[in-house]
C-alpha cells in the first residue's frame, strides 16, 4: 500500500499489491489493481495472466477468457494463457475443449506438461 500511495502510477507497485490482495482472497480489489496496472503498461503480460487467474478464482470464466485471447497473441506466453484458459473451461464444465486447451499448452510450453 505504501509504495502505490508513493506512487499510484507505478504499475508494479500495483501488481504487487494485487498479488498479496489476491493472497488474501481480496479478489475484487485485486482485480481492481490489477487492470489498473494494465491500463498504465498495457504490454505488462505478467499482470494479464494474473488478472485472469484472480477472474478465474472469482468465477468470473468469461472475463478471464476474453484477457487470455489477448495474452495468448504475444508470443512467450501462449503455453499458460493456453493452460489457463484450459482451467476456466474446465470449470464452466467445459470438458473438451479445456482439454484442447492442456494438450496446447503442453506443446507451447513443455514444463506445463508435468502441471
Amino acid at each position: 500500500d505504501q509504495a502505490v500511495a508513493a506512487d499510484n502510477g507505478d504499475a508494479n507497485a500495483l501488481y504487487y499489491r494485487a498479488m498479496a490482495r489476491a493472497r488474501l482472497e481480496q479478489r475484487a480489489q485485486a482485480i481492481e489493481d490489477l487492470r489498473l496496472a494494465i491500463q498504465l503498461q498495457p504490454d505488462f503480460e505478467r499482470a494479464q495472466l494474473e488478472l485472469a487467474a484472480v477472474l478465474i478464482d472469482d468465477g468470473q470464466y468469461d472475463a478471464a477468457l476474453a484477457v487470455l485471447d489477448q495474452v495468448r497473441r504475444t508470443p512467450g506466453n501462449e503455453g499458460k494463457a493456453h493452460f489457463l484458459t484450459g482451467l476456466a473451461q474446465l470449470r464452466q464444465d467445459r470438458p473438451e475443449e479445456s482439454r484442447s486447451s492442456f494438450r496446447a499448452a503442453a506443446a507451447a510450453d513443455p514444463q506445463l506438461a508435468a502441471t
